[in-house]
């Protein structure tokens, strides 16, 4: 039995859907419910009418979820559903928290009213962005996660054989290391993990080779090296850009690296896969540096050939097909 919890409305449905449902369609029986009166809304509480603006998380998962995701574990899965974009969830924490204190009344933890604020802080200082082979994405987890557990995260939810993360590299951006497997990802508000599901050293190591040699044949010969690093051409041949995304009123940013021989058109589709939206339900115009890139020529030039750099200004404006 899948548990919905809608806070603004202070409402818990118990309902029972087929093992291939997707977070939509949960979305759409709210909205169904909602029209016909079957949930009332408050005066003082306001409804988006388009559910691709709502929010659906997981306390299960202890994540957001994808509109697209599939629902699986319904036993045990429990949802708390927003009628906007929200990232802040403490409060599910302290509150259920608070009703174990209520139920257990002699539990160690429910007792402790210091945990309710530990665990508050805990969970916004938990937030860290990852960069996936480039895709951008917000992740929470608990400090004390091994950067091993991470990449078994990752794996699962991308159907990914677990067997491929011994490949895997984790880059703290705010440590300026690779990190091990056994080491934890922390805390840290401003972390920014980079991570690659292939063996390749990440640009920043580069720091660690050092350019001002007195001997100039040694040098020569460490520029060579560098030029001839399969990895570090790898990192020539990329381009890190940012894409603001506009979807009616809402401006979001993306920022993702991209093979500088791959066509514009990929940077549509990772728009798509972003707003977690898809080709039959928007179009998606992209404007790059002021001039429109929609026809079916331009879509098919590589980055290289439009001349795009990490200074480009790119605009994805999401169309709306109904």
């Amino acid at each position: 039995m899948l548990i919905i919890n809608i806070p603004n409305l202070d409402t818990i449905l118990k309902v029972q859907l087929e093992e291939d449902t997707i977070v939509s369609e949960v979305l759409e029986i709210i909205q169904e419910k909602i029209s016909s009166g079957t949930l009332k809304i408050k005066n003082n509480i306001n409804v988006n009418k388009n559910i691709k603006y709502w929010t659906c998380y997981s306390l299960t998962q202890n994540k957001v979820l994808n509109h697209q995701e599939i629902l699986r574990n319904q036993q045990t899965e429990k949802l708390y559903i927003y009628f906007d974009f929200k990232q802040n969830f403490s409060e599910i924490y302290v509150s259920n928290q608070q009703d174990q204190y209520q139920n257990t009344f002699n539990s160690e933890l429910s007792t402790d009213r210091q945990t309710f604020k530990q665990s508050e802080l805990q969970y916004q200082n938990n937030k860290i962005i990852i960069f996936l082979d480039g895709i951008q994405q917000l992740i929470e987890m608990d400090s004390g996660t091994q950067v091993k557990e991470l990449f078994e995260y990752l794996a699962k939810e991308k159907n990914i054989d677990l067997q491929k993360i011994k490949n895997w590299s984790c880059f703290s951006e705010t440590q300026n290391r690779k990190l091990k497997l056994d080491d934890k990802i922390g805390n840290n508000p401003n972390e920014v993990f980079q991570i690659k599901t292939v063996q390749l050293q990440h640009a920043q190591s580069a720091k660690s080779f050092d350019f001002k040699l007195e001997n100039f044949q040694d040098n020569i010969l460490k520029t060579q090296y560098i030029q001839e690093s399969p990895e570090l051409l790898f990192c020539s041949k990329t381009i890190t850009l940012t894409i603001e995304v506009h979807d009616n009123i809402y401006v979001r940013k993306l920022t993702a690296m991209f093979l500088i021989d791959c066509q514009v058109e990929k940077i549509a589709k990772d728009v798509l896969r972003f707003c977690s939206l898809t080709i039959d339900q928007v179009s998606v115009d992209l404007f790059i540096n002021g001039q429109q890139f929609n026809n079916p020529d331009k879509r098919a030039l590589t980055l290289q050939e439009a001349n795009l750099n990490r200074d480009a200004k790119i605009v994805a404006r999401i169309r709306w097909i109904n």
